[in-house]
Protein backbone atom coordinates (compact mmCIF):
# COMPACT_ATOMS: atom_id res chain seq x y z
CA UNK A 1 0.00 0.00 0.00
CA UNK A 2 1.88 3.25 -1.09
CA UNK A 3 -0.37 6.06 0.02
CA UNK A 4 0.95 9.35 0.42
CA UNK A 5 -0.35 11.07 3.51
CA UNK A 6 0.68 14.47 4.02
CA UNK A 7 1.19 16.11 7.73
CA UNK A 8 0.05 20.01 8.82
CA UNK A 9 2.45 20.94 11.95
CA UNK A 10 1.52 23.60 14.52
CA UNK A 11 2.55 25.25 17.27
CA UNK A 12 0.82 24.86 20.76
CA UNK A 13 -1.19 27.90 20.09
CA UNK A 14 -2.65 26.15 16.56
CA UNK A 15 -0.18 28.33 14.59
CA UNK A 16 0.96 26.38 11.34
CA UNK A 17 4.93 25.88 11.18
CA UNK A 18 7.28 23.91 8.95
CA UNK A 19 8.15 20.25 9.80
CA UNK A 20 10.65 18.64 11.16
CA UNK A 21 13.90 18.98 9.24
CA UNK A 22 14.03 15.18 9.28
CA UNK A 23 11.84 13.23 7.18
CA UNK A 24 9.17 11.21 9.24
CA UNK A 25 7.97 8.36 7.88
CA UNK A 26 4.15 7.25 9.14
CA UNK A 27 4.21 3.72 10.68
CA UNK A 28 0.85 3.52 11.74
CA UNK A 29 -2.37 5.62 12.33
CA UNK A 30 -5.22 4.64 15.04
CA UNK A 31 -9.20 5.31 15.58
CA UNK A 32 -10.91 4.04 18.21
CA UNK A 33 -15.15 4.33 19.62
CA UNK A 34 -15.29 6.00 21.73
CA UNK A 35 -12.74 8.62 20.83
CA UNK A 36 -12.10 8.86 16.88
CA UNK A 37 -8.14 9.45 16.14
CA UNK A 38 -6.64 7.83 18.80
CA UNK A 39 -2.86 6.86 18.04
CA UNK A 40 -0.22 8.02 15.31
CA UNK A 41 3.33 6.28 15.54
CA UNK A 42 6.23 8.09 13.04
CA UNK A 43 9.75 7.62 12.68
CA UNK A 44 13.06 9.61 11.08
CA UNK A 45 16.22 7.82 10.56
CA UNK A 46 18.84 10.21 11.77
CA UNK A 47 22.80 10.18 11.37
CA UNK A 48 25.58 10.76 14.45
CA UNK A 49 25.55 14.46 13.36
CA UNK A 50 21.36 14.71 13.90
CA UNK A 51 21.08 12.74 16.86
CA UNK A 52 21.85 16.23 18.77
CA UNK A 53 19.50 18.43 17.72
CA UNK A 54 16.67 15.91 17.10
CA UNK A 55 16.60 15.77 21.17
CA UNK A 56 16.47 19.38 21.41
CA UNK A 57 13.50 19.59 19.04
CA UNK A 58 12.35 16.59 20.67
CA UNK A 59 12.15 18.57 23.88
CA UNK A 60 9.89 21.11 22.48
CA UNK A 61 7.71 18.92 20.42
CA UNK A 62 5.49 17.92 23.19
CA UNK A 63 2.00 18.76 22.76
CA UNK A 64 2.33 20.28 19.51
CA UNK A 65 -0.59 19.33 17.33
CA UNK A 66 -0.72 17.89 14.09
CA UNK A 67 -3.30 16.98 11.18
CA UNK A 68 -2.92 14.09 8.94
CA UNK A 69 -4.77 14.03 4.89
CA UNK A 70 -5.23 11.74 3.46
CA UNK A 71 -3.85 11.34 -0.47
CA UNK A 72 -7.16 12.85 -1.33
CA UNK A 73 -6.09 16.10 0.57
CA UNK A 74 -9.07 15.15 3.39
CA UNK A 75 -8.06 15.27 6.99
CA UNK A 76 -8.45 11.87 8.03
CA UNK A 77 -6.21 11.93 11.92
CA UNK A 78 -5.77 15.07 14.27
CA UNK A 79 -3.82 14.84 17.57
CA UNK A 80 -0.70 15.89 18.86
CA UNK A 81 2.75 14.66 20.13
CA UNK A 82 2.40 12.71 23.16
CA UNK A 83 5.94 11.25 23.39
CA UNK A 84 9.29 11.43 21.89
CA UNK A 85 11.78 9.02 21.57
CA UNK A 86 15.75 9.29 20.53
CA UNK A 87 17.16 6.20 19.51
CA UNK A 88 21.13 5.59 19.80
CA UNK A 89 22.61 1.99 19.53
CA UNK A 90 21.43 0.33 22.63
CA UNK A 91 20.25 3.45 24.59
CA UNK A 92 17.79 6.31 24.28
CA UNK A 93 16.04 9.00 26.05
CA UNK A 94 12.45 9.44 25.92
CA UNK A 95 10.11 13.15 26.67
CA UNK A 96 6.57 12.22 27.67
CA UNK A 97 3.66 13.79 28.47
CA UNK A 98 2.17 10.81 30.42
CA UNK A 99 4.56 11.87 33.71
CA UNK A 100 3.41 15.29 32.94
CA UNK A 101 1.50 17.47 35.93
CA UNK A 102 1.50 21.00 35.72
CA UNK A 103 -1.71 20.86 38.99
CA UNK A 104 -1.44 18.97 41.38
CA UNK A 105 -3.80 18.09 44.38
CA UNK A 106 -3.58 15.43 47.12
CA UNK A 107 -6.53 12.92 48.13
CA UNK A 108 -6.14 12.12 51.99
CA UNK A 109 -7.52 10.79 54.92
CA UNK A 110 -6.53 12.75 58.12
CA UNK A 111 -6.37 11.05 61.42
CA UNK A 112 -9.29 11.14 64.17
CA UNK A 113 -9.15 10.70 67.45
CA UNK A 114 -12.47 10.15 68.97
CA UNK A 115 -14.69 6.68 67.23
CA UNK A 116 -15.48 5.08 65.02
CA UNK A 117 -11.78 6.52 64.31
CA UNK A 118 -12.86 7.00 60.11
CA UNK A 119 -12.70 10.09 58.15
CA UNK A 120 -13.92 10.83 54.68
CA UNK A 121 -11.65 11.05 51.88
CA UNK A 122 -9.89 15.17 52.20
CA UNK A 123 -8.51 16.78 49.02
CA UNK A 124 -6.08 19.83 48.93
CA UNK A 125 -6.49 22.56 47.35
CA UNK A 126 -5.19 22.67 44.02
CA UNK A 127 -1.47 24.15 43.21
CA UNK A 128 0.10 24.93 39.88
CA UNK A 129 2.91 25.90 37.72
CA UNK A 130 2.03 28.79 35.46
CA UNK A 131 5.10 28.64 33.03
CA UNK A 132 3.89 24.75 32.45
CA UNK A 133 0.49 25.37 32.50
CA UNK A 134 0.87 28.33 29.96
CA UNK A 135 3.32 25.86 27.28
CA UNK A 136 1.17 22.70 27.82
CA UNK A 137 -2.49 23.45 28.82
CA UNK A 138 -3.83 22.31 32.26
CA UNK A 139 -2.27 18.60 32.94
CA UNK A 140 -4.14 17.77 36.43
CA UNK A 141 -2.77 14.65 38.92
CA UNK A 142 -4.93 13.73 42.12
CA UNK A 143 -2.22 12.37 44.17
CA UNK A 144 -3.89 9.19 46.37
CA UNK A 145 -2.21 9.22 49.65
CA UNK A 146 -4.42 7.33 51.97
CA UNK A 147 -4.32 8.22 56.09
CA UNK A 148 -2.31 11.46 56.18
CA UNK A 149 -1.65 14.30 58.01
CA UNK A 150 -2.64 17.52 56.27
CA UNK A 151 0.53 18.70 56.54
CA UNK A 152 2.41 15.94 54.92
CA UNK A 153 -0.20 15.89 52.21
CA UNK A 154 0.52 19.45 51.46
CA UNK A 155 4.55 18.64 51.21
CA UNK A 156 3.92 15.62 49.09
CA UNK A 157 1.56 18.01 46.75
CA UNK A 158 3.86 20.26 46.30
CA UNK A 159 7.45 18.13 45.81
CA UNK A 160 5.00 15.92 42.95
CA UNK A 161 4.54 19.68 41.50
CA UNK A 162 8.55 20.61 41.36
CA UNK A 163 9.39 17.25 39.73
CA UNK A 164 6.58 16.67 37.33
CA UNK A 165 5.58 20.61 36.17
CA UNK A 166 8.18 20.33 32.79
CA UNK A 167 8.98 16.74 31.16
CA UNK A 168 12.14 16.16 31.57
CA UNK A 169 14.47 13.81 29.15
CA UNK A 170 14.49 9.98 31.25
CA UNK A 171 17.16 7.17 29.85
CA UNK A 172 15.75 3.80 28.88
CA UNK A 173 17.36 0.81 27.12
CA UNK A 174 16.41 -0.54 23.98
CA UNK A 175 16.30 -4.51 23.39
CA UNK A 176 18.64 -4.78 20.52
CA UNK A 177 21.25 -1.90 19.03
CA UNK A 178 19.73 0.13 16.50
CA UNK A 179 20.64 2.85 14.18
CA UNK A 180 20.08 6.39 15.54
CA UNK A 181 16.53 7.57 15.26
CA UNK A 182 13.56 10.33 16.49
CA UNK A 183 10.14 7.87 16.90
CA UNK A 184 7.25 10.01 17.63
CA UNK A 185 3.97 8.82 19.58
CA UNK A 186 0.97 10.85 18.85
CA UNK A 187 -2.04 10.59 20.90
CA UNK A 188 -5.48 12.18 19.33
CA UNK A 189 -7.37 14.94 21.42
CA UNK A 190 -10.13 12.80 23.19
CA UNK A 191 -7.53 11.58 25.41
CA UNK A 192 -7.09 14.92 26.96
CA UNK A 193 -10.56 14.69 28.43
CA UNK A 194 -9.07 13.01 31.10
CA UNK A 195 -6.11 15.87 31.51
CA UNK A 196 -8.41 17.65 33.96
CA UNK A 197 -11.31 16.59 37.26
CA UNK A 198 -14.87 18.16 37.80
CA UNK A 199 -15.83 19.10 41.16
CA UNK A 200 -18.59 20.80 41.64
CA UNK A 201 -18.80 20.89 45.35
CA UNK A 202 -23.10 22.16 45.26
CA UNK A 203 -25.68 19.95 44.85
CA UNK A 204 -26.79 19.03 48.56
CA UNK A 205 -28.24 21.01 51.37
CA UNK A 206 -29.39 20.15 54.30
CA UNK A 207 -28.59 20.04 58.12
CA UNK A 208 -26.84 17.11 58.52
CA UNK A 209 -25.22 17.04 62.39
CA UNK A 210 -26.91 14.81 64.54
CA UNK A 211 -29.97 17.22 66.28
CA UNK A 212 -30.95 16.97 70.14
CA UNK A 213 -34.39 17.02 69.96
CA UNK A 214 -37.08 14.83 69.39
CA UNK A 215 -39.81 15.51 67.02
CA UNK A 216 -42.64 13.33 66.62
CA UNK A 217 -44.87 12.89 63.44
CA UNK A 218 -48.31 11.34 63.23
CA UNK A 219 -49.69 11.36 66.76
CA UNK A 220 -52.12 14.04 67.01
CA UNK A 221 -54.14 16.13 64.88
CA UNK A 222 -53.81 19.70 66.20
CA UNK A 223 -49.47 19.07 66.64
CA UNK A 224 -47.47 17.39 64.20
CA UNK A 225 -50.07 15.42 61.69
CA UNK A 226 -48.13 17.07 59.29
CA UNK A 227 -44.80 19.04 59.45
CA UNK A 228 -42.53 20.66 56.79
CA UNK A 229 -39.23 21.72 55.85
CA UNK A 230 -38.42 24.60 54.11
CA UNK A 231 -34.95 25.09 51.77
CA UNK A 232 -33.41 27.41 48.89
CA UNK A 233 -30.46 27.05 47.26
CA UNK A 234 -28.08 29.82 45.11
CA UNK A 235 -27.65 27.12 42.48
CA UNK A 236 -29.93 26.06 39.80
CA UNK A 237 -32.14 24.98 37.89
CA UNK A 238 -31.61 21.49 39.25
CA UNK A 239 -33.80 18.54 39.58
CA UNK A 240 -34.60 17.73 43.24
CA UNK A 241 -33.20 13.42 42.99
CA UNK A 242 -34.25 12.80 46.92
CA UNK A 243 -34.78 13.98 49.67
CA UNK A 244 -33.62 12.34 53.56
CA UNK A 245 -34.88 12.72 56.94
CA UNK A 246 -33.14 11.28 59.61
CA UNK A 247 -35.92 9.43 61.99
CA UNK A 248 -36.99 6.08 63.92
CA UNK A 249 -40.26 4.35 64.53
CA UNK A 250 -41.86 4.43 67.66
CA UNK A 251 -43.15 0.79 68.85
CA UNK A 252 -44.66 -0.68 65.04
CA UNK A 253 -46.70 1.45 62.97
CA UNK A 254 -48.03 -0.38 60.06
CA UNK A 255 -48.42 2.49 58.08
CA UNK A 256 -45.43 4.49 56.60
CA UNK A 257 -43.80 8.09 55.86
CA UNK A 258 -44.44 10.37 53.20
CA UNK A 259 -42.47 12.95 51.81
CA UNK A 260 -43.90 15.67 49.58
CA UNK A 261 -42.11 18.62 47.64
CA UNK A 262 -43.88 21.81 47.56
CA UNK A 263 -43.98 25.48 45.90
CA UNK A 264 -43.85 28.17 48.48
CA UNK A 265 -47.53 30.28 49.32
CA UNK A 266 -46.94 33.11 51.34
CA UNK A 267 -44.37 31.72 53.58
CA UNK A 268 -45.91 28.03 53.92
CA UNK A 269 -45.95 24.85 52.17
CA UNK A 270 -48.41 25.41 49.11
CA UNK A 271 -48.49 23.28 45.69
CA UNK A 272 -47.28 19.85 45.53
CA UNK A 273 -44.68 18.78 43.50
CA UNK A 274 -43.56 15.65 43.54
CA UNK A 275 -44.04 13.02 46.09
CA UNK A 276 -42.58 9.61 47.96
CA UNK A 277 -42.86 7.21 50.53
CA UNK A 278 -41.41 4.38 52.28
CA UNK A 279 -43.39 1.73 54.29
CA UNK A 280 -42.82 1.27 58.43
CA UNK A 281 -40.76 -1.84 57.71
CA UNK A 282 -38.11 0.16 55.26
CA UNK A 283 -37.94 2.48 58.01
CA UNK A 284 -35.08 1.92 61.23
CA UNK A 285 -36.06 1.17 64.16
CA UNK A 286 -33.40 3.06 65.93
CA UNK A 287 -32.16 6.38 64.97
CA UNK A 288 -30.89 6.58 61.01
CA UNK A 289 -31.50 8.45 57.79
CA UNK A 290 -33.89 7.18 55.23
CA UNK A 291 -33.44 8.19 51.41
CA UNK A 292 -36.97 9.52 49.83
CA UNK A 293 -36.04 8.98 45.71
CA UNK A 294 -38.35 11.03 43.76
CA UNK A 295 -39.43 8.49 40.47
CA UNK A 296 -40.14 11.85 38.52
CA UNK A 297 -37.33 14.73 39.83
CA UNK A 298 -39.19 18.09 39.84
CA UNK A 299 -37.25 20.82 37.98
CA UNK A 300 -36.40 23.44 40.96
CA UNK A 301 -35.08 26.91 40.03
CA UNK A 302 -32.04 29.31 42.63
CA UNK A 303 -33.03 31.93 44.65
CA UNK A 304 -36.67 30.61 45.44
CA UNK A 305 -37.82 28.80 48.63
CA UNK A 306 -39.50 25.47 48.77
CA UNK A 307 -40.74 22.78 51.40
CA UNK A 308 -40.27 19.24 52.57
CA UNK A 309 -43.57 18.21 53.57
CA UNK A 310 -43.73 15.23 56.01
CA UNK A 311 -46.98 13.44 56.87
CA UNK A 312 -47.88 9.47 57.81
CA UNK A 313 -49.54 7.50 55.13
CA UNK A 314 -52.21 6.07 57.76
CA UNK A 315 -54.55 7.52 60.42
CA UNK A 316 -53.16 9.15 63.40
CA UNK A 317 -52.39 6.78 66.38
CA UNK A 318 -50.89 8.16 70.07
CA UNK A 319 -48.94 4.75 70.37
CA UNK A 320 -47.15 3.94 66.86
CA UNK A 321 -45.87 6.91 65.41
CA UNK A 322 -42.57 8.33 63.88
CA UNK A 323 -39.76 10.14 65.55
CA UNK A 324 -37.99 13.20 63.87
CA UNK A 325 -34.98 15.09 65.20
CA UNK A 326 -34.73 19.06 65.07
CA UNK A 327 -32.48 21.51 66.75
CA UNK A 328 -33.69 25.38 67.64
CA UNK A 329 -30.49 27.23 67.29
CA UNK A 330 -30.90 27.81 63.43
CA UNK A 331 -28.78 25.34 62.06
CA UNK A 332 -30.19 26.13 58.94
CA UNK A 333 -29.94 29.55 57.86
CA UNK A 334 -31.66 28.77 54.48
CA UNK A 335 -34.97 27.71 55.55
CA UNK A 336 -37.30 26.15 58.83
CA UNK A 337 -39.20 23.92 60.32
CA UNK A 338 -43.11 23.99 61.12
CA UNK A 339 -45.65 22.07 62.43
CA UNK A 340 -49.79 21.75 61.37
CA UNK A 341 -51.65 22.95 64.24
CA UNK A 342 -55.23 21.34 63.04
CA UNK A 343 -56.05 24.50 61.01
CA UNK A 344 -52.84 26.41 60.21
CA UNK A 345 -49.55 25.81 59.75
CA UNK A 346 -47.62 27.07 62.80
CA UNK A 347 -43.64 28.18 63.86
CA UNK A 348 -43.45 28.57 67.76
CA UNK A 349 -39.40 29.26 67.28
CA UNK A 350 -39.13 32.33 64.80
CA UNK A 351 -37.88 30.64 62.60
CA UNK A 352 -34.99 28.49 64.61
CA UNK A 353 -36.16 25.03 64.18
CA UNK A 354 -34.87 23.16 61.63
CA UNK A 355 -35.24 19.33 61.10
CA UNK A 356 -32.51 16.99 60.34
CA UNK A 357 -32.79 16.38 56.65
CA UNK A 358 -30.68 16.66 53.10
CA UNK A 359 -31.93 17.13 49.55
CA UNK A 360 -30.20 16.33 46.95
CA UNK A 361 -29.97 17.60 43.74
CA UNK A 362 -29.40 16.15 39.82
CA UNK A 363 -29.07 18.24 36.51
CA UNK A 364 -29.71 16.88 32.69
CA UNK A 365 -27.61 14.40 31.21
CA UNK A 366 -26.95 17.19 28.73
CA UNK A 367 -25.72 20.00 31.54
CA UNK A 368 -23.57 17.70 32.77
CA UNK A 369 -22.09 16.74 29.41
CA UNK A 370 -21.41 20.57 28.66
CA UNK A 371 -19.89 21.13 32.42
CA UNK A 372 -17.52 18.18 31.31
CA UNK A 373 -16.48 19.02 27.94
CA UNK A 374 -16.22 23.07 28.50
CA UNK A 375 -12.98 24.49 28.30
CA UNK A 376 -12.45 25.00 31.71
CA UNK A 377 -12.96 21.48 32.54
CA UNK A 378 -12.04 18.80 29.62
CA UNK A 379 -12.65 20.35 26.69
CA UNK A 380 -9.85 22.65 27.03
CA UNK A 381 -8.40 21.86 23.55
CA UNK A 382 -11.99 21.12 22.05
CA UNK A 383 -12.88 23.33 18.70
CA UNK A 384 -16.38 22.79 19.64
CA UNK A 385 -19.29 20.55 21.40
CA UNK A 386 -22.01 19.19 18.98
CA UNK A 387 -24.83 17.15 20.68
CA UNK A 388 -27.37 15.54 17.87
CA UNK A 389 -28.16 12.86 20.38
CA UNK A 390 -31.53 13.39 22.39
CA UNK A 391 -29.82 12.86 25.94
CA UNK A 392 -32.58 11.50 28.75
CA UNK A 393 -32.16 11.94 32.40
CA UNK A 394 -30.74 13.08 34.94
CA UNK A 395 -27.64 12.42 37.17
CA UNK A 396 -26.36 13.98 40.16
CA UNK A 397 -25.32 17.37 40.48
CA UNK A 398 -22.36 16.95 42.98
CA UNK A 399 -19.18 15.71 41.11
CA UNK A 400 -16.44 14.43 44.29
CA UNK A 401 -13.43 15.14 41.45
CA UNK A 402 -11.75 12.05 42.26
CA UNK A 403 -11.97 10.76 38.43
CA UNK A 404 -10.81 12.54 35.34
CA UNK A 405 -13.62 14.32 33.23
CA UNK A 406 -13.13 11.64 30.21
CA UNK A 407 -14.20 8.34 32.56
CA UNK A 408 -17.40 10.48 33.76
CA UNK A 409 -18.20 11.72 30.70
CA UNK A 410 -18.19 7.78 28.90
CA UNK A 411 -20.06 6.66 31.83
CA UNK A 412 -22.50 9.04 31.39
CA UNK A 413 -23.03 8.30 27.74
CA UNK A 414 -23.46 4.39 29.10
CA UNK A 415 -26.64 4.54 28.74
CA UNK A 416 -28.61 4.89 25.71
CA UNK A 417 -30.80 7.98 23.78
CA UNK A 418 -34.43 8.79 23.97
CA UNK A 419 -34.45 6.01 20.89
CA UNK A 420 -33.12 3.62 23.19
CA UNK A 421 -30.06 3.59 21.06
CA UNK A 422 -26.48 2.92 21.86
CA UNK A 423 -24.32 6.63 21.74
CA UNK A 424 -20.73 6.51 20.36
CA UNK A 425 -18.73 9.58 21.06
CA UNK A 426 -15.78 11.20 18.69
CA UNK A 427 -13.70 13.71 18.26
CA UNK A 428 -13.29 14.56 14.55
CA UNK A 429 -10.72 16.11 11.92
CA UNK A 430 -11.93 19.43 13.27
CA UNK A 431 -11.48 19.16 16.73
CA UNK A 432 -15.25 18.99 17.53
CA UNK A 433 -16.48 16.24 20.00
CA UNK A 434 -19.90 14.79 18.73
CA UNK A 435 -22.33 13.22 20.88
CA UNK A 436 -24.44 11.03 18.46
CA UNK A 437 -26.47 7.75 18.22
CA UNK A 438 -24.79 4.64 17.00
CA UNK A 439 -25.95 3.50 13.13
CA UNK A 440 -28.66 0.41 13.63
CA UNK A 441 -27.00 -3.26 12.68
CA UNK A 442 -29.05 -3.59 9.54
CA UNK A 443 -27.36 0.05 8.82
CA UNK A 444 -24.54 -2.02 8.16
CA UNK A 445 -22.27 0.36 5.39
CA UNK A 446 -19.10 -2.14 5.15
CA UNK A 447 -17.63 -5.36 4.39
CA UNK A 448 -15.04 -7.59 6.52
CA UNK A 449 -12.78 -9.52 4.28
CA UNK A 450 -11.04 -12.31 6.05
CA UNK A 451 -7.71 -10.38 6.16
CA UNK A 452 -9.71 -7.48 8.15
CA UNK A 453 -9.51 -5.31 4.90
CA UNK A 454 -12.42 -3.10 4.82
CA UNK A 455 -14.65 -2.92 1.58
CA UNK A 456 -18.04 -1.79 0.29
CA UNK A 457 -20.47 -4.31 -1.23
CA UNK A 458 -19.07 -3.29 -4.14
CA UNK A 459 -15.90 -3.90 -3.44
CA UNK A 460 -14.39 -0.79 -2.57
CA UNK A 461 -11.84 -0.37 -0.19
CA UNK A 462 -12.11 1.51 2.28
CA UNK A 463 -10.55 5.33 2.21
CA UNK A 464 -8.44 7.55 5.12
CA UNK A 465 -10.74 9.93 5.79
CA UNK A 466 -13.86 7.83 6.27
CA UNK A 467 -15.77 7.11 9.43
CA UNK A 468 -14.82 3.14 10.43
CA UNK A 469 -14.77 3.16 13.59
CA UNK A 470 -18.32 2.98 15.26
CA UNK A 471 -19.68 1.94 11.81
CA UNK A 472 -20.82 -1.83 11.59
CA UNK A 473 -19.11 -4.15 9.22
CA UNK A 474 -20.89 -7.25 7.32
CA UNK A 475 -18.75 -10.87 6.95
CA UNK A 476 -18.21 -10.84 3.51
CA UNK A 477 -18.78 -14.29 3.82
CA UNK A 478 -21.98 -13.64 4.24
CA UNK A 479 -24.64 -16.44 6.41
CA UNK A 480 -26.84 -15.54 9.12
CA UNK A 481 -24.10 -13.69 11.31
CA UNK A 482 -24.52 -10.61 13.04
CA UNK A 483 -22.32 -7.23 11.40
CA UNK A 484 -19.56 -6.52 13.97
CA UNK A 485 -18.98 -3.00 15.34
CA UNK A 486 -16.14 -1.44 14.47
CA UNK A 487 -14.62 -0.85 17.75
CA UNK A 488 -10.80 -0.43 16.56
CA UNK A 489 -9.17 0.44 13.15
CA UNK A 490 -6.01 0.43 12.44
CA UNK A 491 -3.97 2.13 8.94
CA UNK A 492 -0.11 0.98 8.29
CA UNK A 493 1.84 1.46 5.17
CA UNK A 494 2.14 -2.12 4.42
CA UNK A 495 -1.66 -3.58 4.84
CA UNK A 496 -3.57 -0.03 4.27
CA UNK A 497 -6.77 0.00 6.40
CA UNK A 498 -7.90 -3.08 8.96
CA UNK A 499 -10.23 -3.42 11.67
CA UNK A 500 -9.03 -5.37 14.57
CA UNK A 501 -9.85 -6.64 17.86
CA UNK A 502 -10.28 -3.22 20.22
CA UNK A 503 -8.16 -4.70 22.70
CA UNK A 504 -5.41 -5.59 19.99
CA UNK A 505 -2.96 -2.70 21.24
CA UNK A 506 -0.04 -4.53 19.70
CA UNK A 507 -1.89 -4.22 16.40
CA UNK A 508 -2.29 -0.29 17.55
Amino acid sequence: MNETLSIRWFLRDDTPCLPPPWPLRMERLVWEEPGGAALAILSAQLDSAAAADAAAWAADALRRPLVVDSPEGEACWNGFVARAEIHLGRAGAVFDLAQLANRVAAVYTPPVNEPPFTARPTRTDWAEDPLSLNRFGRKERLLQLGPEDPSRALSARAAYLQRHALPQAEPFLLARRAAPSLRLICRGWFSTLDWSYLWIEQGREGFLEPAQTPQTLGRLATSDALLAQSFQTDYGPFYLLEAGLNLKRNATPADGVVVEVCADQNGTPGAVLAGSSLPADALPGGRGWARFRFAEPPLLQAGLTYWLRFSRSGALNSSHYYVLYREGNNPYPAGRMMNWNGSAWADGSGGLNDLNFYILAGQSRRTRLLELTAPQSGGQFLKGVHLPADLPGVTAYPSDGLRPCGAELLDLLGSPDAAGRPLSVQVNAERELIVQALPAEDEARWLLQPDGRLTTPAGRPARLGERLAGEWARLSTGGGVRPLLLRRVVWTPQDGLRAVPAGNRRAG
